[in-house]
């Protein structure tokens, strides 16, 4: 059964009315909403599948975090859907793919995307809702139906939520509203959700903050496992063993195996880690820095280099290694690829990510993995009173 108080209050609670055409009442009894300017597939039209969709996402996606992004934003509309009684398959697809084009065409998000599945014959409810996700910045399509502005309410907030589930011991398993909204408030975390948006996404939704926000987790929490969000995830992060009693996975596959650190044929996805990628990056950085930097540009600098080769070193087991080539991984993206590629985390926060995986992988830090950081800092910036804490 649908939730019926969610579903008046979400038709009912439109506040964002100067950014909408006016139009005439939907015919089903829902006073003050506004009808959607989508118009409905075509019924002898063949409905693409999640399993064709899946394909679609893995074919113009390859980074695995803007995958665990669009999986996560997915699942939380599907929960809606859920609770609005609306077609939760159809409300899916929006969410799985509405990112589609962001890796291959960042600069024309999302109107390669959106060309892309209206060739494909995608339902024009799904394609309006993925192209009014991007309003103000990419789009002048305002979000109007209940799809769009669900779409649009759930997308930065589903990254803060992800954020929230990699700082906690328990990750997802017992995340509460107050704790997100308490963080959404701290400028300082997760610079790369774009507070502006969540709030837009408040207003869109029109329900209490803390009902919205629950909302999302719930429905984030049904794909907890393949987003590898649960306290049995972070305790592996931590170099714990889990309960295996306590683990709560099925074995089942559910399309997402490929976001594991192991794959089906047993490659550890860690071992393909590129030294090459992260020297260039971190060169390039230095580069940027220039001799006499401050002392918070050489932090960064040291504390990438010491769980640089930290990783190289095979006594390194390979829960910690995934730990720091997730740090390095995220630290070697471009500046304008990190807010939706990794949901939740900014490109300022350089220092939080390097020191919170320092900080996990501690016992496994050794004083010849220092020493060379420091010589190497030594060799790129020469002596100097500004030397990077321990």
């Amino acid at each position: 059964m649908p939730d019926n108080d969610t579903r008046q209050i979400l038709n009912k609670a439109w506040s964002f009315t100067h950014l909408l055409r006016r139009r005439k009442p939907v015919p089903d009894g829902l006073p003050g909403t506004d009808h959607a300017p989508a118009v409905p597939f075509a019924m002898n039209t063949k409905m693409p599948t999640r399993a064709e969709a899946v394909a679609l996402l893995e074919e113009w996606v390859v980074s695995p975090g803007l995958r665990k992004h669009m999986y996560a934003v997915e699942a939380a509309v599907r929960h809606y859907a859920r609770l609005m009684g609306e077609d939760e398959d159809i409300w899916g697809l929006a969410g799985l793919l509405h990112d589609l084009d962001w890796e291959k065409h960042p600069d024309k998000h999302p109107q390669i995307g959106v060309a892309r599945l209206r060739e494909l014959g995608y339902p024009e409810v799904v394609v309006h809702a993925i192209e009014a996700h991007a309003y103000p910045d990419g789009t002048d399509v305002v979000p109007e139906s209940l799809l769009d502005r669900v779409l649009y309410g759930c997308d930065e907030l589903t990254g803060l939520v992800y954020a929230c589930c990699l700082v906690r011991r328990n990750g997802i398993d017992d995340l509460k509203p107050r704790f997100v909204a308490r963080k959404m408030k701290e400028k300082a975390f997760a610079r790369g959700v774009h507070r502006d948006a969540v709030q837009r996404g408040f207003d869109l939704i029109g329900l209490r903050r803390t009902k919205h926000i629950k909302n999302v987790i719930e429905g984030v929490r049904t794909v907890a496992d393949a987003l590898e969000v649960r306290g049995v995830d972070q305790a592996r992060r931590r170099g714990e063993r889990p309960d295996p009693g306590n683990e709560g996975r099925d074995g089942a596959d559910n399309g997402y195996a490929e976001l594991r650190h192991v794959d089906g044929k047993g490659r550890d996805n860690a071992a393909e880690y590129s030294d090459k990628s992260f020297w260039k990056s971190i060169k390039e950085l230095v580069f940027k820095i220039g001799r006499g930097a401050g002392k918070s540009g050489k932090e960064v600098v040291y504390r990438a280099l010491v769980l640089h080769y930290c990783l190289q070193d095979p006594d390194t087991p390979t829960w910690a290694r995934c730990t720091i080539m997730g740090a390095l991984g995220y630290f070697i993206l471009p500046a304008d690829t990190v807010p939706d590629i990794l949901p939740g985390v900014g490109k300022v926060d350089d220092i939080v990510v390097l020191a919170a995986a320092s900080a996990v992988v501690l016992v496994h830090i050794k004083p010849e993995h220092k020493q060379r950081a420091k010589d190497k800092m030594k060799e790129w910036f020469g002596d100097g009173d500004d030397s990077p804490a321990e």
